[in-house]
């Protein structure tokens, strides 16, 4: 399953390593409020998608093309998809629709991804 250009969450760190700048403009730009970021298990995580429309506006219309694609998940596949412990899923796993598929639940990185933005702070 590949997750796409825009499909992953990232931690302060890889976000200034991504986009070659300080860790500290990163932080710099969250604490001015001008930069999204989500809250999980108590750590920063930036949507990569959201990070590369604040730097790339113009890409939005490409991230669209990508975001159509409904791929599902297993539940871990999404604890690798958001980089966090199983732990870390279980606790948000009940707010995010899923489908039973032969009594496995599955669940599609639209919703993933909406339930994320939900929680995103700016």
């Amino acid at each position: 399953m590949t997750n796409g250009l825009y499909s992953k969450i990232m931690n302060p760190r890889d976000a200034a390593k991504y986009l070659k700048i300080s860790i500290s403009e990163i932080y710099g730009l969250i604490e001015k409020g001008k930069f999204p970021y989500v809250k999980i298990e108590g750590r920063i995580k930036i949507p990569k998608e959201e990070m590369l429309d604040y730097f790339f506006p113009d890409l939005k219309n490409i991230r669209k093309e990508e975001t159509s694609n409904n791929d599902l998940m297993t539940k871990k596949e999404l604890s690798k998809y958001l980089s966090m412990s199983m732990n870390g899923i279980n606790e948000i796993i009940n707010d995010i629709p899923s489908v039973a598929i032969k009594d496995k639940k599955f669940y599609s990185k639209i919703d993933v991804n909406n339930f994320i933005m939900s929680k995103t702070k700016y």
